[in-house]
């Protein structure tokens, strides 16, 4: 998973930060707190014709020298805009094309901090207005778990079996099956809400997708078993391409 965001990141320093702070402006009266600072910058084309325009991502931080900003929000010439969750650790912007009509979108992307590794996630259309297009707290979650004989975690997807992670070799395992691998505990396996978002790039359409990685965890957020990883393409309306699972652990795929 720390590869993965690695790349993540490495993929949006590249997209991003093209302009000086000299060239940024508050559109006026959207802002008066003389805290708030510009983060980053990100140039590119995002309307259908177009010249490239920068888009700014401002943010106040918690306190001096914290990674956490709050009052988060963007800024195209003349037009501000904030995401519905407006605070986050290491807040950062990028362009891509997820749409393919020769023009790109804003990719934005905030940690909320804590051990699960959750973030907020949205993708905006700036060719006429701002429009969400992807908010990952909007997205249906489709998964559910449970623990079974065995020492293993059922996932299913929308009720019909999906796939098991076995976890014998969780340091917790003892703890929730007896020597015969009958189940003894009593908690519950859990599939989280979308839990990280990426870009992929997909050569044969020249644009990108999103891929959404969901959390499976046994008897609490530390007992990670592994991931759900769905690709869906933001340009018909949120539809999967695939479903797959990733996992430290062994997998036994049920269809």
């Amino acid at each position: 998973m720390k590869r993965i965001v690695f790349v993540l990141c490495g993929i949006i320093a590249a997209f991003s930060c093209a302009a000086s702070a000299s060239d940024i402006k508050i559109a006026e009266g959207f802002s008066d707190n003389i805290q708030v600072r510009p983060l980053c910058v990100v140039s590119g084309v995002f309307r259908e014709g177009g010249t490239k325009e920068n888009v700014v991502l401002f943010g106040k931080p918690f306190e001096d020298g914290s990674p956490y900003f709050v009052d988060i929000f963007l800024c195209i010439g003349d037009t501000c805009f904030a995401p519905t969750e407006n605070a986050g650790y290491s807040p950062c912007i990028a362009a891509f094309d997820f749409l393919g009509k020769g023009y790109e979108q804003i990719f934005y992307s905030a940690s909320t901090g804590g051990s699960g590794g959750f973030g907020n996630y949205y993708v905006y259309d700036l060719s006429e207005g701002v429009e969400t297009l992807f908010d990952a707290a909007e997205v249906r979650n489709p998964f559910s778990a449970r623990f079974r004989d065995g020492k293993l975690i059922e996932v299913s997807e929308d009720g019909k079996p999906f796939v098991f992670f076995d976890v014998s070799e969780s340091v917790y395992s003892d703890a929730l099956w007896d020597e015969s691998g009958n189940y003894i505990g009593e908690g519950e396996a859990s599939v989280s809400d979308v839990n990280y978002v990426e870009p992929v790039y997909e050569p044969f359409e020249k644009r990108f997708r999103l891929m959404l990685w969901y959390k499976v965890t046994g008897c609490c957020m530390a007992d990670t078993a592994g991931y759900i990883v769905r690709r869906i393409d933001i340009a018909d309306e949120n539809a999967v391409i695939f479903s797959a699972a990733e996992s430290d652990f062994a997998l036994s795929k049920t269809r």
